[in-house]
């Protein structure tokens, strides 16, 4: 079988300094390729001016950047606003599928601080609310971190915690490997019955969103865990064929120099709203994010670094790291809020053999990791 793919990227960062001074970064890359698989299942890689023509000269998406300065000036603070916009042909060369992904972000820094406003189109009407937001927060006094407490995860603020616990477990080149510590899992339970974790299709909190992937295939929701029980892995065309499952639309490239390989795009972890919600029993603690600091897939064991957080909402903690292992932080999950946000940033992405950054994406309702399932330093 032949893939062919021709695509057209921008990656525009701007960012405004509040005297209103101008840094700009644009990258834009224009390229196609093929990829054709043999009757043993190997595939072959190879750039090529293919279908380049029909994306070349596509228009691309641009911010306002008199409105960033404007709005820097009058906050006294900085502003980054980043733009993902691409522009896709993929398919077999009969069936060629046309898409186009337009995500955008626009992070505020204050002194002591920073925080993201929208996804889809940067917000300014939310900058004046998130930067008295931010100095309210960075004006509270600090605290030691207590030797026992509640982390609470509210909703938008997990960042890639599902992500690294359950998405690249739930890769299907991953799980086929053995690596993976749900390998040969599927089916079980590991979470509670109220949590569901999803991959994929639009999301209207917000997030990455492809019609298509970069293999021309369809983007489906995948269940990676369905009512707390170990569902069905992500796909592309070649993990699919090899193991005899249906492709999920989960072929994803940095560019036309690289081949599709099985990736995440949005990561939706949710439960019912009627779902019985109980206080936290001990202090709490709720970051602003978490951010990733290591990950072993084959046994669960995971480290994360929460930048921000607040002590009960009245103290701020310096950084700290968080320790566990997937399985028992899953088992211990318990509901806080229904409420569904969603969180990415344009100019970050994830990483997966040498291509790096993906955008990626991300949503959850809020959820308590109970004093005991996680060792804070």
């Amino acid at each position: 079988m032949m893939i062919c793919y021709a695509g057209r990227t921008r990656r525009l960062r701007v960012r405004v300094l509040p005297d209103g001074t101008v840094e700009r970064h644009d990258d834009v890359r224009v390229g196609a390729c093929t990829e054709i698989t043999g009757a043993d299942g190997v595939r072959e890689h190879r750039v090529s001016p293919l279908f380049e023509d029909r994306v070349r000269d596509l228009r691309p998406a641009e911010l306002d950047t008199a409105e960033l300065v404007e709005l820097a000036r009058a906050q006294e603070v900085t502003l980054t606003a980043a733009l993902f916009h691409q522009h896709v042909l993929a398919g077999p060369p009969e069936v060629l599928r046309f898409d186009e992904r337009h995500v955008a972000s626009l992070t505020i820094s204050t002194e002591g601080g920073w925080d993201v406003v929208g996804w889809r189109d940067p917000a300014p009407l939310a900058v004046p609310g998130a930067v008295e937001a931010l100095r309210r927060r960075n004006s509270l006094p600090f605290a030691d971190l207590p030797p026992e407490a509640d982390l609470v995860l509210a909703p938008g603020r997990a960042g890639s915690f599902f992500h690294e616990l359950l998405g690249h477990p739930m890769e299907a080149d991953v799980l086929a490997s053995g690596t993976s510590w749900l390998s040969r899992r599927a089916g079980d339970r590991v979470a509670p019955a109220w949590l569901t974790v999803i991959d994929g299709l639009a999301d209207p909190a917000g997030g990455y969103h492809a019609v298509v992937d970069d293999e021309g295939t369809p983007t489906t929701a995948v269940p990676l865990l369905d009512a707390g029980v170990v569902g069905s892995p992500m796909t592309d065309r070649s993990a699919a064929a090899a193991l005899g499952l249906p492709a999920t639309g989960h072929g994803r490239r940095l560019d036309h120099r690289h081949p599709a390989v099985v990736r995440m795009a949005h990561t939706r972890a949710q439960f019912p709203l009627d779902t019985p919600v109980t206080p936290s029993r001990h202090a709490e603690i709720r970051p602003f994010g978490l951010a990733l600091v290591r990950m072993n897939v084959a046994t669960g064991e995971f480290v994360f670094r929460a930048g921000t957080a607040l002590l009960q909402g009245e103290h701020r903690l310096r950084p700290f790291e968080i320790h566990g292992r997937a399985d028992e932080v899953l088992a211990a999950l318990e509901p806080v809020d229904p409420e569904v946000r969603a969180y990415g940033r344009a100019d970050r992405g994830c990483g997966k053999l040498g291509q790096f950054p993906l955008p990626v994406s991300f949503a959850n309702a809020g959820v308590r990791l109970p004093a005991g399932s996680v060792v804070l330093r």
